[in-house]
């Protein structure tokens, strides 16, 4: 690969990364658990946004779904707010009581900016943290 080749490379490369936003939220499993008993599981705000609101759904009940955001569809497809101490801070953790199964996320902003995170599966008796990053989005 010539001198020039691998410039354009790296190019693109750092290109992608700002793209696709560069960091994402990521589920962080501290143990897997057998598959038997109860959740432990907290969500950590990495990120330098203040977390309003924080919903969970079963994946089922969100794949494929489109509403408006703002809509009493999307209100009754997420359900209630998640987050019973008011926001998450950067740098906070809280717990959430989730059961086992395989759930999608939605984090919303201050600044209403949300994000997405699909197809968390947990397994009974697992400890998870759910670590959010900056890739925040305007609803569309």
């Amino acid at each position: 690969m010539t001198e020039l080749n691998r410039r354009l490379a790296l190019m693109a490369l750092v290109w992608l990364v700002a793209a696709c936003g560069g960091v994402t939220s990521t589920l962080r499993t501290k143990s897997s658990g057998s598959g038997k008993g109860p959740i432990t599981f907290s969500v950590k705000n990495n990120s330098d946004a203040i977390v309003n609101n924080l919903y969970f759904a079963p994946t089922k009940d969100i794949r494929g779904k489109r509403v408006a955001p703002g809509s009493i569809e999307e209100s009754e497809m997420w359900g209630a707010d998640r987050l019973v101490s008011g926001a998450l801070e950067p740098g906070g953790v809280q717990s959430i009581p989730l059961v086992a199964g395989t759930y999608d996320a939605r984090a919303v902003d201050r600044e209403g900016r949300e994000q997405h995170i699909a197809g968390l599966k947990l397994r009974g008796g697992g400890e998870y943290v759910l670590e959010l990053a900056d890739g925040w989005r305007m609803p569309q």
